[in-house]
């Protein structure tokens, strides 16, 4: 009897090392796949340099002198090229746009790995509001998508006006597992939410099939107050800011008002 509870013991153990194992050497792989670039070289893009190492790409679009201005960090499958009819779209709202790249993505050098994301949004932030003047109180964090890993890491350690998750998840090994296996994990969102100062606004798609709804609300029930949320019920992972459509700008007057 103690022979085969011991082998049970045995076999457990070493399925749960193995799993361990392919999450911490995948996971980066998966949530990163690389894509030609969209865009060439030319004027308007600003250069950053990383703590790091790498050098990544951003592109400003102001709007008023008193706006509030969205640190966007965007999917895993789009560059600053991708982007252009969502960054004039904050614009047409009255909202400015800093939106950045990726190491590894678009014209950016390196690799995107969770620690160099992180490196990446710390040196937008950094040239919005050392480089530009940007006050941090008219800053608003946006992450979609994967987006919502660095954007969760800056928001427990920067000053802003509010948060904006849209599409998120809760941490990588969540998405697969729905609950914490690992003493480990990359992007750990539900924990760092709990963390945050300041509005939050989380936003999701009912029919998102990558990311599923039980992710943004998660997030949202572990967010503190205030808090806000959008569920679009006829919207997927990569189609909710067109099927929102004014909803989607509503929510987010709740949270630029001071």
């Amino acid at each position: 009897m103690m022979t085969t509870v011991l082998r049970t013991g045995i076999r457990i153990g070493c399925g749960y090392l193995l799993l361990a194992a392919l999450l911490w050497l995948v996971s980066e792989r998966m949530i990163f796949p690389l894509r030609p670039r969209t865009y060439s070289d030319g004027e308007g893009l600003i250069r950053l340099h990383t703590r790091t190492g790498d050098t990544v790409v951003a592109r400003y679009c102001p709007a008023g002198p008193e706006a509030p201005v969205v640190l966007y960090s965007h999917g895993n499958g789009e560059d600053l090229g991708t982007l252009e009819p969502v960054l004039s779209r904050f614009v047409e709202h009255g909202y400015g746009v800093f939106a950045y790249d990726y190491p590894g993505f678009g014209l950016s050098s390196g690799t995107p790995t969770e620690k160099s994301t992180c490196a990446a949004i710390g040196a937008a932030y950094a040239c919005m509001t050392e480089t530009l003047g940007i006050e941090p109180s008219r800053i608003i964090l946006h992450g979609r998508s994967v987006g919502s890993g660095p954007t969760l890491h800056l928001a427990v350690r920067e000053a802003y006006r509010a948060l904006v998750l849209e599409s998120a998840f809760t941490s990588i090994a969540r998405v697969h597992t729905r609950i914490k296996l690992l003493p480990f994990d990359r992007y750990p969102n539900l924990e760092r939410i709990r963390k945050v100062r300041g509005p939050v606004l989380v936003i999701h798609g009912m029919q998102d099939h990558t990311l599923p709804p039980w992710n943004g609300k998660d997030l949202f029930r572990a967010a503190p107050e205030p808090k806000y949320h959008l569920w679009v019920e006829d919207a997927g992972h990569n189609d909710l800011l067109w099927k929102a459509g004014a909803a989607f700008w509503e929510a987010y007057e709740k949270v630029r008002s001071p």
